[in-house]
């Protein structure tokens, strides 16, 4: 503690000029503590790395010192850092320090909170076209439609996409467009959410029975239709001597 000596000297005297003389000794005491304004408590955000940098020249320094007696004082501040609620969030919690040459000191608090703000990353599977079986299913498992295996976070780690699917009919009965979303979510909540289409389509020609082939004629003495009427005589193995004709009809059915 500085302190100012004052002397003062004082004396007094009798009528036979005996003189005696003392001192008084005063001590000024400066006990004054210096003064600052501590930086705002702030959010900052960790970068690609889950770095982060809390310099004050990003979070805020102190430049207005002040005291009594002092002068050219500059406040000093040391760092405790504490884990956040999330992978990535850091606590900061910086006391700054400012003491004169007497010893008077005062000290503030400031919280700096740091947080992972970046979104994870992933690959959504290409779209894709898949085919119904016999019984107009179809397996749109992501093992057959495909996954996402290369999930990446700049904090958190282990991460798994998710998916759900959301299903409407297509332009004719047997198709479906099934609309899957995939999400990644980091430990921080900041989430990815990205869209694959998948077209279940059904490539299955229908089956029927075929009607058993049958033979037709004319009776005798009709006439066929578009086809050139044929004379046969007894001797040409038609003992009656009739007209007949044979036509050779082929009949598609079309199934759809």
């Amino acid at each position: 503690m500085h302190a100012l000596h004052s002397c003062d000297l004082q004396g007094s005297a009798d009528d036979c000029d005996n003189f005696q003389q003392r001192q008084q000794i005063f001590t000024i005491l400066d006990n004054t503590d210096p003064t600052f304004t501590v930086p705002a408590d702030i959010t900052i955000y960790t970068d690609a790395n889950c770095d982060y940098d809390a310099d004050p020249s990003n979070t805020g320094d102190v430049t207005d010192e002040d005291d009594n007696c002092g002068v050219g004082l500059d406040a000093s501040y040391s760092d405790n850092v504490d884990p956040g609620n999330c992978t990535g969030e850091q606590i900061v919690t910086r006391t700054w320090y400012l003491a004169d040459n007497c010893g008077n000191d005062s000290i503030q608090i400031q919280t700096i909170t740091v947080q992972d703000n970046v979104p994870p990353t992933f690959t959504v599977p290409a779209d894709i076209t898949i085919e119904k079986d016999v019984n107009c299913a179809y397996d749109a498992d992501p093992s057959i439609t495909g996954g996402v295996d290369d999930e990446a976070d700049n904090c958190s780690s282990g991460l798994d996409a998710q998916y759900t699917d959301v299903i409407t009919a297509g332009s004719c009965e047997g198709e479906q467009i099934i609309a899957r979303t995939w999400s990644l979510t980091d430990d921080c909540g900041n989430v990815t959410v990205q869209t694959q289409t998948i077209t279940a389509v059904d490539l299955i020609v229908p089956i029927f029975p075929k009607p058993a082939d049958h033979t037709i004629s004319t009776e005798d003495g009709a006439t066929c239709p578009g086809v050139s009427d044929i004379s046969l005589t007894a001797d040409q193995n038609n003992p009656v001597g009739f007209r007949k004709c044979t036509i050779c009809l082929y009949r598609s059915w079309p199934a759809v």
